[in-house]
C-alpha cells in the first residue's frame, strides 16, 4: 500500500488527506494466470495498482484469435482505460494476468473524480507525461515512470505508472 501513497504523491497535486482519501478504500485482488482484469468489450470502471506479478495489455484483431501483445505491466504500475471510461465505450483492449498477480482495485473511479477534483488534474498529467517522446525509463531516480504506452499515437488510453525501485 506504501508505494500504491508514493504513486499518488507524483507531481505533488494530492496533499496527504487526499491521497489517503484516494487509497484507502483499495481493496486487495487476486488473479491466476490467464484471468482477466477486464477484457475488450467490457466498459472498465476500475483502476488497478498491480502489486506483485505480470500481467500483459493486448488489442484483439477482427477474428478472435488474433491477438497482439502490447505492452507488459509490472508491478508499481497502474491499469486504467481512461478513454473507455471517458467516452462510456467498451474498452478495445484487455489486461490479462500472465503470472498469479496481486493488485489493488479501486471500482468507483468517476465517484473518487467527483469527491476529489484534483485528482482529475493528476490523471491528466500523467496521461501527458505518457505521451510519445516523454517516456523515460531511468533505473536510479525514486520518481515515478512511465514504463509503457499502449494502443495509438494520438490518445494514450491505458496508462502504467511504475515507480523505480
Amino acid at each position: 500500500m506504501e508505494n500504491l501513497r508514493k504513486a499518488f504523491e507524483f507531481g505533488g497535486v494530492l496533499n496527504a488527506e487526499e491521497i489517503a482519501q484516494v487509497t484507502d478504500p483499495f481493496v486487495a485482488q487476486s488473479l491466476r494466470a490467464g484471468e482477466h482484469f477486464f477484457a475488450p468489450g467490457d466498459y472498465p470502471n476500475r483502476l488497478g495498482f498491480v502489486s506483485a506479478g505480470v500481467c500483459r495489455l493486448y488489442l484483439v484483431g477482427r477474428m478472435p484469435e488474433e491477438e497482439a501483445t502490447r505492452c507488459f505491466i509490472r508491478p508499481h504500475q497502474f491499469i486504467l482505460d481512461l478513454e473507455s471510461l471517458h467516452s462510456h465505450r467498451p474498452t478495445q483492449v484487455g489486461i490479462q494476468a500472465l503470472t498469479a498477480c496481486e493488485l489493488l482495485d479501486k471500482r468507483i473511479w468517476q465517484q473518487l473524480l467527483v469527491e476529489v477534483p484534483k485528482l482529475f488534474i493528476l490523471s491528466k498529467l500523467l496521461t501527458e507525461v505518457a505521451r510519445p517522446g516523454k517516456n523515460t525509463r531511468s533505473s536510479s531516480s525514486a520518481t515515478p515512470t512511465w514504463s509503457c504506452r499502449c494502443r495509438n499515437t494520438t490518445s494514450p488510453p491505458i496508462s502504467a505508472l511504475r515507480l523505480s525501485p
